[in-house]
């Protein structure tokens, strides 16, 4: 997380997180000697786990199953005419706070969320230049989930319809999700994500073995013993 780490949030820093999110799972991977079946990133957090799946990415099995799969929840499609220096900041910061930014190169700004980041001129002008199309493009194979909310004002959702323009529809959906906002605050925004998360998850990493030595999840009959 941006908070526990040793590193401040930038607003541009998609490298640095990409590279912490590979440690993260070859820590897992290498020294847990454990799977890592699924990756979640929100807002500016999806970029970094949609590189993984593009540089990872592998035709799944004859059972239509990856060994992992990706959701991007209120991703910002980075390149898109939404991630403007005008778009970001709130409509209503001061002249004084513009004034700041426009005469050091950098101020405590407000989002549109209401939270409070320290953004600077190189990172904007970072950002504008960063263009994600390739790096979508290029996921031919992994199963990717995107979810965004319709109040979302942090990152509008003509983000999740630029991401389902570009994706390949075969392995990538789309859910829009009623009156959520980009931090799905409500519980009941969370409970829906986790139940269709874990209905992801499992439907596409699970094996379905055709001797019977494994039955999916989505196969068994309540009351029944399974070998696993």
């Amino acid at each position: 997380g941006e908070d526990e780490d040793k590193h401040k949030w930038r607003y541009a820093d998609i490298d640095r997180e990409y590279e912490d999110l590979c440690r993260i799972v070859d820590f897992i991977k290498e020294d847990l000697k454990m799977e890592v079946y699924c990756m979640v990133g929100h807002s500016q957090g999806s970029n970094a786990v949609l590189r993984y799946a593009s540089e990872h990415d592998k035709p799944a099995d004859h059972q239509h199953r990856n060994d992992t799969v990706y959701v991007n929840l209120a991703g910002c499609y980075f390149g898109h005419e939404e991630h403007t220096l005008d778009d970001v900041f709130d409509e209503d910061t001061s002249p004084e706070k513009r004034a700041e930014y426009a005469k050091t190169g950098r101020s405590t700004l407000e989002l549109k969320g209401g939270r409070g980041f320290v953004v600077t001129k190189e990172d904007v002008e970072k950002r504008e230049k960063q263009d994600i199309d390739e790096m979508i493009k290029s996921i031919k194979h992994s199963h990717v989930y995107t979810m965004h909310g319709d109040k979302d004002k942090d990152v509008p959702m003509s983000n999740a319809h630029k991401f389902k323009e570009v994706l390949p529809g075969e392995n990538c959906w789309t859910k829009i999700v009623e009156d959520a906002d980009h931090s799905f605050s409500n519980v009941k925004h969370v409970n829906f994500l986790l139940i269709k998360i874990e209905w992801f998850v499992r439907y596409y990493t699970t094996p379905a073995v055709t001797d019977g030595s494994v039955t999916p999840w989505f196969l068994q009959k309540p009351g029944e013993i399974y070998n696993h």
